[in-house]
């Protein structure tokens, strides 16, 4: 009977703790989600300097650093925010976009790959030299090697936009290794339209 009344004294010990766990991951998935609201236009825009939407990112990386669970969960919320319509349209949600890219990038989440490849022809045609100015190709160079492979692909898919094979072939060059040099190689071989080669000329003749 006392053997009998311990096991049912661990199992609702149990229970309780992977309620507490789940009800804990409720809580922290809601501040996830009210974090990153902050980085919408709508909500940016009562910020007075960058670096207070900085702090907003660096409270949700803290999050994410907490458990696997919370890692995923603020991964989640992040690929689903790139998903809403408004935001894919990309315009007018250049920071929204930095900040969730370089969010993901940090994480290093391989999981956003396929989510960022596809959005590799985002731009606003306001782009500078500096890489921050393409959001997307931020995040998969410094989610690195793992988004190599799609990289490559998107490169050597002629049928892509000409603005995809520029930023993949930016983000290869950055990312570096034999793999990305040696597909930065055969793309100057193959590529037909000229703005393209001679970026992936420049590319290659400055490894």
């Amino acid at each position: 009977m006392l053997s009998i009344l311990i096991v049912c004294t661990l199992l609702m010990s149990g229970w309780r703790g992977q309620q507490s766990e789940l009800t804990g991951l409720d809580l922290r998935t809601d501040e996830i989600y009210h974090l990153i609201r902050q980085w919408y236009p709508s909500e940016a825009i009562r910020f007075n300097h960058f670096q207070q939407l900085r702090d907003v990112q660096l409270r949700l990386l803290r999050i994410a650093k907490q458990s696997s669970r919370s890692r995923d969960a603020v991964i989640d919320e992040l690929l689903r925010v790139l998903a809403e319509p408004d935001v894919k349209a990309y315009h007018n949600y250049y920071l929204l976009w930095y900040l969730v890219c370089d969010s993901l990038g940090e994480l290093r989440a391989n999981q956003a790959i396929p989510t960022l490849i596809e959005a590799l022809d985002k731009t606003d045609g306001l782009e500078s030299f500096s890489v921050d100015s393409r959001p997307v190709v931020l995040g998969l160079i410094k989610i690195g090697e793992p988004a190599v492979p799609e990289l490559c692909r998107v490169l050597t898919v002629l049928n892509s936009p000409s603005i995809a094979r520029i930023h993949a072939a930016e983000a290869l060059f950055n990312i570096g290794g034999s793999v990305a040099t040696a597909a930065l190689s055969r793309a100057l071989e193959t590529e037909t339209d000229e703005a393209v080669r001679n970026l992936i000329a420049h590319y290659v003749n400055a490894k």
